[in-house]
């Protein structure tokens, strides 16, 4: 069979079954051999960080064994998984027109490895042509995309390409120099007849002076593409959400310590039920201990909306040289139960830079500290939050102290709605009012009628109250600002019954103390509505020395 043959006529499939605990020959053997990807069923939900079993299956028509053999090492078959955002590149928060076509970010991109032991699969009888099916299994992890998108989903693509048996032999005696093609003209070959040179011939090449290569090499013949078969888009959603967090231990030890806190949340629109079947936690240079392990049982079943929370001590192993940050290593193995015989295996993975040194400040001398200050360690981080719940919407802040005078500093802010209509909502700082205001205080007529002289000169002068006085004199000037949000007005949304927004308020201190933001307004630009949220975290301003 002559090789054009053989590649007009070879099919390459990828499948994604969604029986993926099932035995791929028995699929095979249940299926139509001349439409496997709609003659079996195959997953139409995916999920970032899974671990997914991708076959790649070879149909040809069957000659002998030795021949098939020799072509299937020449094929190579590469796949692609790309996520597809299906609301194109449109940003919800800019006023800008979307651009032509659909983002896509690709999540995973490989080969497969041709000359691994394939599944084969002979079918036909010996009196009818016979076809023959080769199986490779592939393992594809879909990370997460690096750009946001909007309902993405997932798209697989095959690439197979087929060498003939002329390119083989032309690549495997491929000369350095191909022959037949002359050599590069010397530039300084009139220089050659120069009784000057003594029977030295100079030579310069012009390759030297053009950039060029010696010759156009010949191709090394020409790779006939095989023609491929992709299984159809399908949706993709993240399984779970996960961040961790570190501080100072609040106790002392010989060696540098900190307190670890991992949050798995799993979102509201989570369609299955699903297991956390192991947390682990690797810290470079330091030993990872978790704090209430006994009180925690893996494998441990959680539905949408669900949160756990996972404490470790990190220490550090003695000081380490030249490194302020250490790379901690989180890894969350998760089993969601989509069917009783389809179980995803979805495994997180990222990286995060713990510093157990912190900023170094100097601390001030005994001498320069002033009657009734403190010596605060500036290395110490402590988190505070609030959480209220307005208009059906939960809004947390998290502060973290101390700030500095001067300095911009954060509040986290973690807004879901709870109620079961859609919200756009907004977010901004209600500054402190001036209590009171100037009194007037009638004076004497400077000048009184004749008839009326007498009676007013028995009547005494006007009385003031001192506390009255006082009051005035202190309320005539508005109270310094002390505190100033940079954010005049912090719109979120559209947020969809059930969902989430995380977002940050920037605020300035401008004196050193104890700060109070006085009240926050949340405003519904649906309805209008608005109400004033009054239970703020504390703010510790320090001046740095």
């Amino acid at each position: 069979m002559a090789d054009n043959t053989f590649a007009s006529n070879t099919v390459v499939e990828l499948l994604v079954p969604h029986a993926a605990d099932t035995d791929i020959e028995e699929i095979l053997q249940n299926a139509d051999v001349e439409n496997l990807a709609t003659s079996i069923k195959q997953r139409d939900l995916l999920f970032f960080d899974e671990i997914l079993s991708v076959y790649t299956v070879l149909r040809t028509t069957y000659e002998d064994e030795q021949s098939l053999k020799d072509r299937v090492n020449s094929i190579s078959i590469g796949i692609e998984a790309h996520a597809i955002s299906s609301l194109g590149n449109q940003d919800p928060n800019r006023d800008r027109q979307p651009s032509s076509g659909p983002i896509r970010d690709t999540l995973w991109s490989g080969k497969v490895d041709v000359t691994a032991d394939p599944i084969t699969m002979v079918i036909g009888t010996a009196e009818q042509e016979q076809n023959v099916l080769l199986v490779w299994k592939t393992t594809v992890s879909l990370s997460r995309p690096r750009i946001r998108l909007s309902t993405p989903t997932i798209v697989f693509k095959a690439f197979a390409s087929f060498r003939s048996a002329i390119t083989r032999e032309e690549t495997k005696s491929d000369p350095y120099l191909p022959s037949g093609i002359p050599l590069t003209s010397n530039i300084l070959q009139p220089l050659g007849t120069d009784t000057a040179f003594k029977n030295s011939h100079p030579h310069l090449a012009a390759l030297r002076l053009t950039q060029k290569q010696p010759g156009i090499k010949r191709a090394l013949g020409e790779s006939i593409q095989l023609t491929t078969v992709a299984p159809r888009a399908c949706r993709v959603m993240p399984a779970l959400s996960s961040r961790i967090r570190a501080q100072k231990a609040p106790f002392r030890s010989e060696t540098p310590s900190m307190i670890a806190s991992l949050e798995v949340d799993i979102p509201p629109f989570a369609p299955y039920p699903m297991k956390i079947t192991g947390v682990h936690l690797a810290l470079a240079h330091g030993k990872v201990t978790e704090i209430g392990g006994q009180l925690r049982k893996f494998p441990m079943a959680l539905h949408a909306r669900d949160q756990i929370v996972c404490l470790y001590s990190l220490l550090q192993d003695g000081q380490v040289e030249g490194k302020s940050f250490l790379p901690l290593q989180v890894t969350i193995d998760v089993s969601i139960d989509v069917s009783d015989n389809c179980h995803p295996r979805i495994q997180v993975k990222f990286q995060a830079n713990v510093d157990f040194q912190g900023p170094k400040e100097e601390k001030a001398k005994p001498s320069q500290i002033a009657p009734g200050d403190q010596l605060v360690d500036s290395t110490s981080e402590m988190q505070t939050s609030t959480t209220e719940e307005k208009l059906g919407v939960v809004i947390k802040f998290t502060a973290k102290n101390p700030v500095y005078v001067g300095e911009p500093f954060y509040w986290d802010v973690f807004v879901m709605n709870r109620s079961g209509r859609q919200r756009r909502l907004g977010l901004s700082m209600l500054h402190k009012k001036r209590l009171g205001g100037e009194r007037f205080i009638p004076s004497r007529p400077l000048s009184i009628s004749g008839g009326h002289r007498q009676q007013l000169d028995t009547i005494a002068s006007p009385f003031t109250d001192d506390n009255l006085l006082y009051t005035d004199m202190k309320n005539f000037h508005r109270d310094m600002t002390q505190l100033i949000c940079l954010n005049t007005d912090l719109k979120i949304g559209p947020l969809n019954p059930g969902s989430c927004y995380s977002t940050e308020m920037q605020f300035l201190a401008l004196t050193n103390g104890l700060l109070n933001a006085d009240a926050i307004r949340l405003t519904d630009y649906t309805t209008n509505e608005a109400v004033d949220l009054l239970q703020l975290p504390d703010i510790f301003a320090f001046s740095r020395r």
